[in-house]
C-alpha cells in the first residue's frame, strides 16, 4: 500500500541479517515521526557552505513524508467507508458459505506466513554463525612440542641397558 501511514526503518540491508522495524503504523505515529525528524534536522549552514549529502537526504526524507499527508488521509477515509459498509452487511456474511469459506483462507494464509517466519528465524540463526569472520577449528588441534619429545625419549633411552667397550 503505497498511501498507507506505515513507515520502517532497516539495518543494512546488504547483509542477510538485516532487519525491519516499524517506526509508524497509525496516521498519529506517522504524524510524531515527522515531527521527531523535523525535530533532529540540521541547522541552516552558514552562507557559502555546501549542505552534506546525510543533511540533504534528511530534508528531503521530511518533505516526501509530508507530501504524503494527504494521501493518506484519502486512503484512511476509503478504509473506513469500506469497514462501516462490512459492518453493516455482517449479517449477511455470517451465514454465507463464501464467508467461511474466506475465513478457512485466511487462517492457512496465515499458517503459511508463521511458518515462513519461523523458517526465515532459522536461516537468521544459521547466517550469524556463517557471517563470522575466522573460521571454525573443526578439531583441538594435537601440538607436539620438541622438549616433551626429546625428554620422552631420553627416557626410554635411559631405561636401556648401558654397553660399554673397552679397548
Amino acid at each position: 500500500m503505497l498511501d498507507s501511514p506505515r513507515v520502517f526503518t532497516s539495518t543494512n540491508p546488504w547483509k542477510i541479517t538485516a532487519t525491519f522495524q516499524a517506526v509508524s503504523s497509525t496516521k498519529e505515529e506517522y504524524l510524531a515521526a515527522i515531527e521527531g525528524l523535523k525535530a533532529t534536522a540540521p541547522a541552516e549552514p552558514k552562507k557559502g557552505v555546501k549542505r552534506t549529502k546525510l543533511e540533504q537526504a534528511h530534508l528531503a526524507l521530511v518533505s516526501v513524508l509530508e507530501g504524503r499527508i494527504e494521501a493518506i488521509d484519502a486512503d484512511l477515509a476509503v478504509s473506513m467507508h469500506v469497514t462501516d459498509w462490512l459492518r453493516a452487511t455482517d449479517v449477511v456474511f455470517a451465514n454465507s458459505h463464501i464467508f467461511r469459506i474466506l475465513i478457512g483462507n485466511i487462517h492457512q494464509r496465515v499458517a503459511k506466513v508463521k511458518k515462513r517466519i519461523e523458517q526465515r528465524k532459522s536461516l537468521l540463526a544459521q547466517a550469524e554463525i556463517r557471517e563470522t569472520r575466522t573460521r571454525r577449528q573443526t578439531q583441538k588441534p594435537d601440538y607436539v612440542y620438541a622438549d616433551q619429545f626429546d625428554s620422552e625419549v631420553n627416557m626410554q633411552m635411559s631405561s636401556l641397558p648401558s654397553i660399554h667397550l673397552v679397548d
